[in-house]
């Protein structure tokens, strides 16, 4: 028997992570009455933390507009600690850096540390400018850079244009592998670009990393106040069983009730529809999920001494598969991250391979030495979305007042904390 509600709001949103929460705000600034429905006890998905759902350390930036938005209206802005952000390499023993953070020169797309600072040799650095000025001119939204963009991956796209080795290597592979979990010859090269021209749009670009270590590291744990003061119905600890089309209605089926909207939006990964049962007309949603691929990675990390902070990657070796981190610990000490992206679900994850890896490398580089038992491995077998050349990434108005959000969906931008905020912002547009 098909299932009745009384319980009517304007738009249900299922799923209360960066996606579900920016919808919500988005909806009930104009006032839309809001049901918004999380699995778990908490809400921020898959970037809250806690094991089974923590995929890693997360990326914000100043840039990050959609999603700083959302943590200025649920009171969580000060908890990311925005820095200048820079990019570092480690050279014949030296650590170099380039300072993304200082003012850029005009309008061309690099910071003035770019002609300074020897991040780069002397004899590249205007080479540089010109390659990432033709970069930022770039309209990655109109119909014909689509779709030829759409088409290559980003190593093509860098030698198409001719870049230096020392800015492929320097700079174009650390972000292909920090921001597409990719290698550069894998990575779509359209949505590479957008977040580039992103990140160097910014004036002064400060960046930080949230905690993977428990939930609330990102987002408050005020969370339900928040949604309480804009009006927003919540229900958590809720599973949605069936989800279905009655007349011009959406209606789900959670463990304790049933409601119905005008407008339903999915804001889950998509590897969870699985488990909700829907009517024939909506298993092309499932089709679809199914479809996307995800890329794994892995953080092998110690605690050590020795060593200063420095807030952005380190690129070690242009053709590894790995960044590395050092950010400020308890007492005094230095958490050292290696991250190892783009694993395929199909390689898996030898963790004593990463351990002698690991240990190896930060002597090699670092001169340091520590022991395996403190080392710690932690493996995300479904970090990001895979965004390949030439795959079309689902569009978010399924059918009739159905939408989906979230960082795998298409916004242009790799599957980052700003797509995922920018993807529930979009869906709550289309609904208003």
């Amino acid at each position: 028997m098909p299932i009745i509600s009384e319980n009517k709001y304007d738009v249900i949103i299922i799923g209360g992570g960066v996606a579900g929460l920016a919808a919500a705000f988005q909806l009930a600034e104009s006032e839309k009455s809001v049901l918004l429905v999380e699995a778990l006890e908490h809400f921020g998905g898959r970037t809250a933390g806690g094991d089974g759902w923590d995929t890693g350390r997360h990326l914000a930036t100043s840039a990050y507009h959609s999603f700083n938005h959302l943590l200025d209206q649920i009171g969580s802005l000060n908890n990311l600690h925005l820095r200048p952000l820079a990019i570092h390499s480690k050279r014949s023993g030296r650590t170099k850096t380039w300072n993304l953070s200082l003012p850029r020169i005009g309008t061309i797309s690099a910071p003035i540390s770019l002609i300074f600072d020897d991040y780069f040799p002397i004899s590249d650095r205007f080479k540089i400018l010109v390659k990432l000025s033709k970069l930022k001119s770039i309209n990655p939204d109109d119909e014909i850079n689509r779709s030829v963009l759409g088409k290559i991956s980003f190593a093509e796209y860098m030698k198409i244009n001719s870049w230096p080795a020392t800015l492929v290597e320097g700079f174009g592979n650390p972000v292909s592998r920090g921001m597409m979990n990719l290698p550069p010859n894998k990575a779509n090269a359209l949505p590479v670009i957008k977040a580039i021209k992103l990140l160097l749009s910014e004036n002064h670009l400060n960046a930080g990393w949230s905690s993977p270590n428990h939930h609330g590291s990102l987002l408050s744990d005020d969370v339900p106040s928040a949604l309480v003061a804009a009006g927003i119905d919540f229900k958590t600890e809720q599973r949605v069983n069936q989800i279905a089309k009655i007349h011009d209605r959406w209606t789900i089926q959670l463990n304790e009730g049933v409601y119905s909207a005008r407008a339903l939006i999915l804001a889950v990964p998509p590897d969870q529809y699985s488990k909700i049962e829907m009517t024939s007309q909506q298993q092309s949603l499932k089709v679809q999920a199914d479809s996307v691929e995800f890329r794994g990675i892995a953080t092998v990390r110690a605690r050590v001494d020795g060593l200063e902070a420095l807030n952005g990657p380190i690129a070690i070796n242009d053709k590894d598969d790995s960044l590395w981190f050092l950010s400020a610990a308890e007492e005094g000490k230095i958490l050292i991250e290696q991250v190892v992206s783009g694993i395929h679900k199909s390689d898996g994850v030898n963790r004593q391979s990463l351990l002698e890896r690991f240990k190896r490398e930060l002597l090699d580089n670092f001169d340091i030495e520590v022991e395996s038992q403190m080392v710690e491995i932690r493996n995300y077998p479904k970090a990001t979305p895979s965004f390949y050349p030439d795959v079309k990434r689902p569009d978010q108005n399924l059918s009739d007042n159905l939408f989906i959000a979230g960082d795998w969906v298409e916004t242009g931008l790799p599957a980052t904390l700003e797509a995922a905020a920018l993807s529930g912002v979009r869906a709550a547009q289309a609904i208003i």
